[in-house]
């Protein structure tokens, strides 16, 4: 066969083994799909195998071993549905996840929203609330209590004594 042919593959078997470990750490807290991370591994590893041991029955010529190739082939489309199955179910779980998550976010944003829309205008009364009582507080002393506070009213200016 080809250098050129099957360089594609050759690059992908390369690079396989880095990105079983990246998918692995990226799983690591989960221990369901660390275990779909491992059983991958195992059926991408079979079925590397089996294409090895095909790529030494190439060329195909009157000398090769159909029964065995064929086998072979069946073999490795065996092993390729079931890595398609375990990847379909593990994109199904991913799904739900995500689909759950998306609802509890939004439910949170929900609850943030009305907190916020009733939260703001509750403490804007209670300040001004608060404001009104130290504004009562504050007109409604006793200027009669012995204290010399200037006084607003009728005759009296703001800040200036009695004297005449």
């Amino acid at each position: 066969m080809s250098a050129s042919f099957l360089e594609p593959y050759d690059l992908a078997v390369e690079r396989l083994p880095a990105h079983m470990r990246t998918l692995a750490e990226l799983t690591r807290d989960s221990a369901a799909a660390a275990a779909v991370v491992v059983e991958l591994r195992a059926r991408a590893n079979q079925r590397l195998s089996l294409l090895q041991t095909m790529q030494l029955l190439a060329p195909i010529n009157d000398a090769t071993n159909h029964d065995q190739l064929a086998g072979l082939m069946t073999t490795g489309q065996g092993v390729m549905s079931e890595i398609r199955i375990l990847l379909a179910r593990q994109e199904t779980a991913t799904t739900k996840a995500l689909i759950e998550r998306q609802r509890a976010l939004d439910a949170s944003h929900r609850r943030s929203f009305l907190i916020g829309i009733v939260g703001m205008p509750i403490g804007v009364l209670a300040s001004l609330a608060l404001i009104a009582l130290f504004t009562e507080r504050l007109v409604a002393k006793d200027p009669s209590d012995g204290a010399d506070r200037p006084h607003v009213g009728r005759g009296h200016a703001v800040g200036r004594s009695e004297r005449v």
